[in-house]
């Protein structure tokens, strides 16, 4: 539990919230690094609304990005980006 403690700490110096790292967590875990929103919420836990501005805030950011699927252009899938995957790296070792 420390060590997700100094994680948290990490994510404050980046000023990213506990939401936003828990996200970006569950992405970098999931297959291809991408999620639809309604998987990540299961995943994470909470509900579709609050991770809404959670999304809008860390795509402002570069760290995750939004893909319409083939299937269905009304749904999309949240992608951790290269810059998402950098930050999470950073953050993991640091943490240690």
């Amino acid at each position: 539990m420390k060590q997700y403690e100094k994680l948290l700490q990490l994510a404050r110096n980046e000023n990213l919230s506990r939401a936003g790292v828990h996200t970006l967590v569950c992405l970098a875990s999931a297959e291809g690094n991408m999620l639809g929103l309604k998987e990540l919420v299961n995943r994470c836990g909470g509900s579709p609304a609050s991770y809404t501005s959670v999304i809008d805030t860390l795509a402002e950011r570069g760290l995750v990005a939004r893909e319409t699927t083939e299937k269905d252009r009304r749904k999309y899938m949240i992608r951790l980006t290269r810059a998402g995957k950098k930050l999470i790296g950073k953050l993991e070792g640091e943490a240690v």
